[in-house]
């Protein structure tokens, strides 16, 4: 049975140790959690795209097609809670053709991507500029000193000399540097390292610059792949590097120098991100972090969520001033409201549209008082683990209610874990029921 993850991850400045490389993520403040969205399929090949939103594509495992022809690619957007929403079939990108990660630039709303090349059998590099409500044609991207010359074969030009790289791609791209710079994954034989090796190249007038390879302190012999940058400083990758690999592909971050060409330190990443399977394609939107993995049993490939851990009781969302309840001789009544869920669910069920509705209504006769989200689990699992449920299950009663025009600043988040059990000692299934609830009520300061 898959979690969910719901909360924040709000990222807090490294102080010592590994994890000083970048944002400290570690078991104290963090769970690694696979979000709703998941399926039995492969999910992979994630990006950032518009609007705080992740695109991925999925594949059909039933079906005997090969390439982009079995794959579709989704959107989603990332919620306050920092879950994706369900997805939508994002033809937009679908009808470019694009193959895999890409990198979107949102200062000049252009996109670069990936298309697969018959004639030559490998990927080639390609943009596309948003105009009105469209991507225009893509075009391949120009890059000095490098061409697809006669015979449509990567022609690279490096220290005076030519040389022909016969099917070399370019994929993964990733920006940086205010959209100044393209890092990416090549296969190309000259000058690399290994297999894959990630490489950069700088905007020069109206082209790329000559790629680079970042050396042997990001690139081994083996394969280096998904780069991604968070503040122009740290790198994020996964590679297959290193006798103390856990199982395929492994998370690293790298520390870059100030103008990004050098990085002077590298670490790999802990066990929230590094299991004995595949970890890979690290991603950061809104300060929500995501990777794929293929840690759970049974499954394929999944995207996973970094989650920041709650303490129980703690109110999640920010404090504001009390606000004064309107003068009036008789407040009317608040009817007291109760959702219910599933047992490890913290999604809301298909019929809770109707309360919602009503609690809606209710909410909206009271618009200067705040209110409470309680959430509250069986009794079966760990103290621990249900004091977090307890907090996704509130959130996810927050998250509906803020997309219905409730105001963030008037709810307060709680959860009680198994702690105030309607039915204490619960032994038979609708008994468990009534105790895995949300409450949502005035809030009270006592």
């Amino acid at each position: 049975m898959k979690k969910v993850i719901l909360g924040t991850c709000m990222l807090a400045l490294a102080a010592s140790a590994v994890a000083a490389i970048g944002p400290q993520y570690d078991a104290n403040n963090f769970e690694a959690l696979p979000v709703e969205v998941n399926t039995t399929s492969n999910e992979f090949g994630m990006s950032a795209y518009r609007e705080n939103s992740v695109v991925y594509f999925r594949a059909d495992s039933s079906s005997k097609k090969d390439g982009l022809d079995n794959v579709t690619i989704l959107k989603s957007n990332v919620l306050p809670s920092g879950e994706l929403s369900q997805p939508e079939v994002c033809t937009e990108l679908q009808n470019l053709g694009v193959c895999g990660s890409f990198a979107y630039d949102k200062n000049a709303d252009r996109i670069y991507f990936s298309k697969f090349n018959k004639n030559t059998k490998s990927y080639q590099l390609y943009e596309s500029t948003y105009a009105g409500d469209a991507w225009m044609d893509p075009q391949p991207v120009e890059i000095k000193g490098f061409s697809y010359g006669r015979m449509n074969m990567s022609i690279i030009e490096n220290a005076n000399w030519d040389y022909i790289d016969k099917g070399a791609s370019i994929v993964q791209p990733v920006l940086a540097n205010n959209g100044k710079r393209l890092y990416f994954v090549s296969d190309a034989k000259q000058g690399s390292r290994g297999k894959t090796d990630i490489w950069y190249m700088d905007r020069e007038d109206d082209a790329w610059g000559t790629p680079v390879n970042l050396g042997d302190s990001i690139n081994t012999k083996g394969n280096e792949q998904y780069p991604f940058i968070l503040g122009d400083s740290i790198l994020y990758y996964a590679s297959t590097k290193g006798s103390d690999n856990d199982g395929g592909y492994d998370l690293y971050a790298a520390r870059l120098t100030d103008n990004g060409v050098q990085p002077v330190e590298t670490e790999k990443m802990n066990d929230l991100f590094n299991t004995g399977k595949n970890d890979y394609n690290f991603i950061n939107v809104n300060d929500n972090v995501y990777f794929i993995s293929e840690r759970e049993d049974g499954q394929k490939e999944d995207i996973i969520g970094l989650v920041g851990l709650a303490k129980p009781e703690e109110i999640v969302i920010a404090a504001v001033e009390p606000v004064p309840a309107p003068v009036s001789e008789v407040e009317p009544p608040f009817h007291h409201m109760l959702f219910y869920f599933d047992f490890d669910k913290s999604s809301m069920k298909a019929d809770t549209d109707p309360d919602v509705q009503a609690l809606l209504a209710e909410m909206r006769m009271f618009p200067d008082r705040r209110f409470e989200i309680i959430g509250h689990t069986d009794e079966r699992g760990s103290d621990a683990y249900n004091d977090r449920l307890a907090i996704r299950r509130a959130n996810t009663v927050r998250d509906v209610l803020v997309k219905n025009g409730i105001d963030k600043n008037m709810l307060v988040v709680k959860g009680c874990g198994e702690r105030q059990p309607v039915v204490k000692n619960a032994q038979k299934d609708e008994e468990h029921a009534m105790n895995r609830r949300v409450e949502v009520n005035f809030y009270s300061e006592k």
